[in-house]
């Protein structure tokens, strides 16, 4: 679906995306969601030094996303946040950064790779070689699924067993999505939320009115539910001023299906390429006020700010092509954001780097000092 262009992208969007956005499938996975949140945060205490310091807090909230993202994906939990990785976890976090690593160099490096045997680029090979093994370990998974009798059934709200049972799209499109989903979710989240950590940790005046929130709502650090997450207007500020500074799919892009004229009178064959930053018109004066500044109180009700363009925070993209995780992604992302600032207060060791790297991405590693809130 991520790649397709057309009437197959347009079938395959309309029977595959209707289990992600199920009221049903979110409730189901918010108890998976927090269970997993929980597990981050003793990763979290167990790689803790003297000083409070996780030296490797990008490779942990990169696991909390790959595990997220496949226990919607495949409906079971795969251990990547264990402190010990077994062998084929450890090949499958190989084969997505690997995975990764080529998609940038193929879409941004020097174009000649294409033209070359595959035997003789490095690029070519280790997409199709990291790819292929997505491929055949996830499918083997689905396949699994596939032949367990209705007795062993998944939950009926699982979003995988939904999806084998769309008859108008053939079993190979289904694995191929869920191997989409899962290469798309892990770096998506774990970067949104390294940013939205980043902003907190240097804000404390935000961090400290979070944590009253957190703690008004979801008091004795009990369950996060659906339910109570409704109650938390400003953490979700937050989330939404983070979004718009500093969104990880930061441009959409799209073809023209046809010729037309823009208002300020350009014009656009069809088939022309148009990219929109909307990140850029998001840290503009004329769109937001005080745009540079991380101000989570502008997205509240009643609030008094002159310029203000919702429109533009369009960190899932817009239109027909949003991503159809949007809501799971929301959900999981306030949840682990919850967990987290219910159980510590977070700093930044130094400055976050960022850099563009298909997706805007943190640079280098991010350390935390965390300080427990027992």
């Amino acid at each position: 679906m991520v790649n397709e262009n057309g009437p197959k992208w347009e079938h395959l969007r309309t029977h595959l995306t209707p289990p992600l956005k199920s009221p049903a499938s979110l409730k189901h996975y918010a108890t998976h969601m927090d269970a997993i949140s929980h597990d981050l945060v003793n990763l979290l205490k167990h790689n803790m030094n003297k000083e409070g310091v996780v030296e490797n807090f990008k490779e942990m909230i990169y696991k909390t996303g790959l595990e997220a993202v496949c226990k919607v994906a495949l409906e079971r939990r795969m251990g990547f946040l264990e402190t010990s990785a077994k062998v084929d976890t450890q090949e499958i976090l190989d084969a997505i950064y690997l995975y990764q690593k080529a998609s940038t160099e193929s879409m941004y490096g020097l174009p000649f790779w294409k033209y070359l045997p595959s035997n003789m680029s490095s690029c070519a090979s280790n997409l199709m070689t990291s790819k292929d093994y997505l491929f055949r370990t996830f499918a083997k998974i689905v396949d699994e699924t596939m032949k367990l009798d209705e007795s062993e059934a998944a939950n009926p709200d699982s979003i995988l067993s939904a999806l084998l049972n769309v008859k108008e799209v053939d079993t190979k499109d289904v694995k191929a999505s869920v191997v989409d989903y899962i290469t798309a979710g892990m770096d998506t989240i774990g970067n949104s939320m390294i940013f939205l950590v980043a902003q907190l940790a240097d804000h404390p005046e935000a961090q400290a009115r979070l944590h009253a929130e957190l703690d008004s709502v979801f008091p004795n650090k009990c369950e996060i539910t659906p339910e109570l997450l409704r109650d938390v207007p400003f953490m979700k500020a937050c989330v939404a001023e983070s979004f718009r500074m500093f969104p990880t799919a930061s441009q959409i892009a799209r073809i023209t299906e046809k010729d037309f004229t823009l208002s300020t009178g350009h014009k656009l064959p069809k088939h022309s390429v148009v990219l929109c930053h909307h990140r850029i018109a998001a840290l503009q004066e004329e769109n937001f006020t005080r745009a540079k500044e991380f101000l989570p109180e502008r997205w509240l009700p009643g609030q008094a700010f002159e310029k203000h363009s919702p429109s533009l925070n369009l960190p899932f993209g817009s239109g027909k092509r949003q991503c159809p995780g949007k809501r799971l992604a929301e959900q999981e992302l306030n949840i682990i954001t919850a967990k987290l600032f219910q159980n510590f207060k977070v700093e930044l060791t130094q400055p976050l780097e960022l850099e563009f790297n298909y997706l805007l991405t943190p640079a280098g590693a991010v350390a935390l000092k965390l300080t427990d809130r027992e």
